[in-house]
């Protein structure tokens, strides 16, 4: 019998704060559009260094801790998405 993934974040408090406050902040500084889809959120980011350095980590801690997420991001030539 093949073992079930744990559907369990395993982010502390602390790391979701401070993942919380570094996503904010690029949202403060470059987010054009945010659209709540039935199963996900799609965030749209102007492009720029920082906010695609912002985007990309935020992706990447996301499929460490939440490897159950679809979490994933796409560049496009006038913005970058995460959803």
């Amino acid at each position: 019998m093949s073992e079930q993934p744990t559907l369990r974040c395993s982010t502390s408090g602390d790391e979701l704060l401070g993942i919380g406050a570094t996503l904010r902040s690029a949202a403060d500084a470059a987010l054009l559009e945010r659209e709540r889809l039935p199963r996900a959120v799609r965030l749209r980011f102007r492009v720029g260094e920082e906010a695609e350095r912002t985007v990309a980590d935020f992706v990447r801690r996301e499929r460490e801790c939440c490897p159950f997420f679809d979490s994933r991001s796409a560049k496009r030539t006038e913005s970058s998405r995460w959803r």
